[in-house]
C-alpha cells in the first residue's frame, strides 16, 4: 500500500468516528422547552345582551400566539348579567394573570376581569 492508499483509509475511518460520534451526541442533547401556565379567569361584559361567542372570538384575537384560550363557559353573576370563564394557556415567564388580564382588557366592553386561579401546566 501506497502513502495515498493509507490517507483514504485514515479519512474514512475517521468519517466514520465523527458519524458515530454525531448520532451519540444527537441522542444526548435535550431540548429544553419552556413552561406554562393554566388559568381561570372571569371576564364579566358590561351588558346582559351579549353574544358570548363573538365576545370570546374578540378576546382570543387580542391575545399573542404563544396564548390561548382553551375553553370557556357561560356562568350567570346576577340580575341578567353572565360571565365567560376562560381557560387560558399561556408562557410560564408570565408569571400571574396580570399580563393577560391586561391583554383582555382591551376588548370594549368588559366591566371586570379576575384571575381565579393559575397553575403550571
Amino acid at each position: 500500500m501506497n502513502a495515498a492508499e493509507l490517507w483514504e483509509i485514515h479519512i474514512d475511518v475517521l468519517n466514520v468516528s465523527l458519524k458515530a460520534l454525531r448520532r451519540s451526541y444527537k441522542k444526548e442533547i435535550k431540548v429544553i422547552e419552556m413552561g406554562e401556565f393554566v388559568a381561570l379567569i372571569d371576564v364579566v361584559p358590561e351588558d346582559t345582551d351579549v353574544e358570548f361567542e363573538g365576545f370570546v372570538n374578540k378576546l382570543k384575537n387580542v391575545l399573542p400566539e404563544t396564548c390561548t384560550i382553551e375553553q370557556y363557559e357561560i356562568i350567570p353573576v346576577a340580575f341578567g348579567l353572565k360571565k365567560a370563564r376562560l381557560r387560558v394557556r399561556y408562557p410560564d415567564e408570565w408569571g400571574g394573570t396580570d399580563k393577560v388580564e391586561e391583554l383582555l382588557g382591551q376588548v370594549e366592553g368588559i366591566q371586570g376581569i379576575e384571575g381565579i386561579a393559575f397553575s403550571k401546566a
